[in-house]
């Protein structure tokens, strides 16, 4: 069964204004790990304060541009830290115009992936909403997971965005099924223009196929994410992991 882990993206704020105590406030709220993203803090203060407050490292989100410029470092950040999975997190508009950039992005991630699991890593791709829009005839994500190995890339699922596109997130799932160690759990409103977050089960995903496919697929986490929070992170954060645990409870 998966365990749940916080995002940390979602409380890059008050992070950047006590690291040690938000760490610790998402390990009191009950959180099993934390996966490293908009913190801005050396590696080492990062073990360090993962270690105190007992959270377990669950992954972190590493710019592609990056991976390709300081491929050691990012191997040597990983080591520091103790995660085994590292995604990309997004994708700039000049790598993706045309069907062709689709497809050398792809081949790029392709083959960072083949040597990061010479290193014992694995690479992951996050979703947004654009790499569901149409391009010659299929889509951006179509086009990244027809030139790519599982075990090279693997989805890193991002359920409300997928959502927010006009895909199933549970269908997709239950898809890459075998090829998903992190999902992201992340919920808001559907049918709107822009795209509105909610804490995990107050927006309007369904999260049973969700949560039974993210365990039926073989995920080892399950990451709450909230972009932006109407009122205090903590307080999302908080509700998100109260909700989950009463939809697995069911």
């Amino acid at each position: 069964m998966f365990r749940i882990g916080m995002q940390m993206y979602t409380l890059r704020e008050p992070a950047a204004q006590d690291l040690e105590g938000t760490f610790r406030a998402v390990a009191e709220m009950g959180y099993a790990g934390a996966q490293i993203s908009g913190i801005d803090a050396p590696p080492e203060r990062i073990a360090e304060v993962l270690k105190e407050c007992g959270l377990e490292p669950a992954g972190a989100h590493v710019g592609l541009e990056r991976m390709e410029t300081d491929f050691d470092g990012v191997i040597a950040d990983a080591r520091t830290i103790g995660y085994t999975g590292i995604a990309v997190p997004y994708l700039g508009a000049d790598r993706r115009r045309t069907a062709a950039e689709w497809e050398a992005v792809a081949r790029a991630m392709d083959g960072l992936g083949a040597r990061m699991k010479k290193e014992g890593i694995q690479l992951m791709y996050h979703n947004h909403n654009f790499e569901f829009e149409p391009v010659a005839g299929t889509t951006g994500y179509e086009i990244i997971w027809s030139n790519v190995d599982l075990d090279n890339l693997q989805p890193e699922v991002d359920t409300y965005w997928a959502a927010f596109a006009g895909d199933n997130p549970a269908k997709l799932l239950e898809r890459f099924a075998g090829h998903m160690d992190l999902v992201h759990a992340k919920d808001g409103r559907l049918g709107v223009k822009d795209p509105k977050f909610e804490p995990v089960g107050d927006g309007d995903l369904d999260w049973p196929p969700i949560l039974a496919a993210t365990a039926a697929g073989g995920a080892n986490w399950l990451l709450v994410e909230q972009d932006t929070c109407d009122g205090s992170p903590f307080d999302a954060a908080r509700r998100s992991l109260e909700n989950i645990r009463r939809l697995l409870s069911k």
